[in-house]
C-alpha cells in the first residue's frame, strides 16, 4: 500500500521541488515572520 502511494506521490514531489527553491523558502519564511 505504501509503495503504491509513494509511486503516486513521486511525480508530485518532483514537481514540488522544482517550485520550492531556497529563494521561495526564504520569501515564505520572511512573510511568516521567521526572518526580520
Amino acid at each position: 500500500m505504501n509503495l503504491s502511494i509513494q509511486d503516486e506521490l513521486q511525480p508530485f514531489a518532483e514537481e514540488l521541488q522544482r517550485y520550492v527553491t531556497p529563494v521561495f523558502l526564504e520569501e515564505l519564511a520572511r512573510e511568516i515572520g521567521f526572518i526580520k
